[in-house]
């Protein structure tokens, strides 16, 4: 199986070469606009993403939970997806 970033070229999060990652790649299950790119990405490259992930809490309210995460990841597929594709 192959990683949706070696599709793209992009280093894989954990790995040696994480410093050329633009800062958007951090943390993406914390962040809005990282979890618009975890909730496009296919189910077999979104598990992969939760093998390596160990999620801290950067706000009071940040999820931890690889479960709620992956949850609220879903959510988002099904809540944001379709009203991007209405605006476009």
């Amino acid at each position: 199986m192959q990683w949706a970033a070696d599709k793209y070229g992009m280093p894989k999060p954990g790995s040696s070469d994480d410093s050329d990652l633009p800062l958007i790649m951090d943390e993406l299950y914390a962040r809005a606009t990282g979890k618009i790119v975890l909730a496009n990405l296919g189910l077999d490259d979104l598990d992969h993403y939760f093998l390596s992930l160990d999620p801290i809490k950067l706000t009071p309210y940040t999820l931890v939970d690889i479960d709620e995460i992956r949850k609220d990841i879903l959510n988002t597929r099904t809540r944001a997806i379709p009203s991007m594709i209405r605006n476009i």
